[in-house]
């Protein structure tokens, strides 16, 4: 029975640090959270811009016979964080940032991955780009730690099957080339969950009720 207490106790703090009842805290945090929540949307659209932008330029200078191929991807991700912004200034953008900064950084992670396919090997670092998408979601603290979970387990999900399953430069056993990264980029996504659960913590009140 103590086990069961045991277990029982760890899947209520478990519950608690991934759903933290801010709701609870008032209406002004809410609205503070919400105001937040929208600048780190905005941000996150720039960041996809500038982003896009700039691997276009070294994608142009490293790999210069194949830039037009990823020429597209780099403009779709450039085309999410401007059709973001817009988004944003609409009254449905303005009631909703935290899903749509979700939808921005899984799309910047799926055109990222594609990208490494198009070039033709894992080993090139994208994994570290990846890595900042999930960091930088945990630093604008406006989004619930289990939403940042999804977003690493699909990050992480997506970089590892599609080097498995469809990159010809991976092979079985996969090298420690792309393990490694592997490693990296789940070991970023613990700690993007974990920044967003001290984060929620530290707000007045915990953000979430005593055990």
């Amino acid at each position: 029975m103590e086990i069961i207490a045991r277990i029982s106790q760890i899947f209520h703090q478990t519950k608690i640090a991934l759903f933290p009842l801010e709701e609870s805290l008032g209406e002004d945090f809410m609205a503070e959270v919400q105001r937040g929540a929208l600048k780190g949307f905005r941000l996150a659209c720039g960041m996809a811009i500038v982003a896009g932008l700039s691997f276009a330029l070294v994608y142009e200078l490293i790999f210069p016979a194949r830039s037009y191929e990823l020429l597209p991807l780099m403009a779709a991700m450039v085309l999410v964080g401007m059709m973001g912004i817009v988004f944003s200034l609409t009254p449905s953008g303005k009631r909703h940032p935290r899903g749509l900064s979700l939808v921005v950084a899984n799309a910047i992670g799926t055109l990222l991955t594609v990208s490494q396919l198009v070039i033709g090997s894992h080993t090139y670092g994208h994994f570290g780009g990846l890595s900042i998408i999930l960091l930088v979601m945990a630093t604008l603290g406006t989004l619930k730690p289990f939403s940042v979970l999804v977003s690493a387990i699909y990050i992480v999900g997506l970089y590892f099957s599609t080097g498995i399953f469809l990159d010809r430069s991976v092979g079985w056993p996969p090298p420690a080339t792309f393990i490694l990264p592997c490693a990296f980029l789940a070991f970023s996504g613990i700690i993007a969950v974990g920044l967003t659960v001290f984060f929620h913590h530290a707000k007045p009140g915990g953000g979430c009720p005593e055990s």
